[in-house]
């Protein structure tokens, strides 16, 4: 388990399914994903075992975590990285706070910098990228702020709801987070142990 000031990351487990359903269907956060139709507890559940395997966590092609406040470890979302390639030191980056109470609290924020802090010291990351709708401005100036760079935009590269969708790219490479990561994280990790 990660602990970054107010909150902590843990692994997704089955246990989680309930609260996976609720958050990626609420309407508000269905706004940012790239799927614009109901999750199933069974699509999930065929999801959860693919992210099972492999078992050896530098083989992993995909990390998912529960974010949980510190005080009282009340799950608020989820944070995570896809495409892990080790070989190319790159991955995708992608969040959601499902609990409404704790939007636009400075919490996706603290998430991220936990995250991005275990992607490049301890995955060893080049480079982490992600994709955002142009809609979602909040959330652009987040990542701007944390040092995300925009790379460009995909042309109608989402169709959603009988339309097409731009999607703009962002990135963010491990010598500017290096430079950046001190005034971001003042107070530092309190803890790095992962479980392997």
């Amino acid at each position: 388990m990660l602990t970054y000031e107010r909150i902590q990351l843990r692994p997704l487990a089955q246990t989680d399914t309930a609260l996976i359903i609720k958050w990626r269907n609420d309407p508000q956060v269905m706004r940012g994903l790239h799927r614009s139709i109901q999750l199933t507890a069974e699509e999930h559940l065929q999801w959860f075992d693919r992210l099972q395997q492999p078992k050896e966590l530098r083989k992993k092609k995909r990390l998912e975590f529960v974010i949980e406040t510190v005080e009282g470890q009340v799950p608020i979302g989820t944070v995570g990285l896809s495409g892990i390639d080790h070989e190319h030191r790159r991955a995708e980056y992608g969040i959601l706070i499902g609990e409404e109470r704790f939007r636009k609290r400075g919490y996706a924020k603290e998430a991220t910098i936990a995250l991005l802090n275990y992607a490049f010291g301890e995955l060893n990351l080049w480079r982490v990228y992600l994709r955002v709708m142009p809609h979602l401005e909040e959330a652009i100036g987040l990542y701007t702020r944390i040092g995300f760079i925009r790379e460009g935009l995909l042309r109608n590269e989402l169709f959603r709801k009988e339309q097409f969708e731009d999607v703009v790219v962002m990135s963010l490479l491990r010598p500017e987070w290096e430079r950046l990561a001190a005034t971001l994280t003042p107070t530092g990790l309190t803890e790095r142990r992962w479980p392997t």
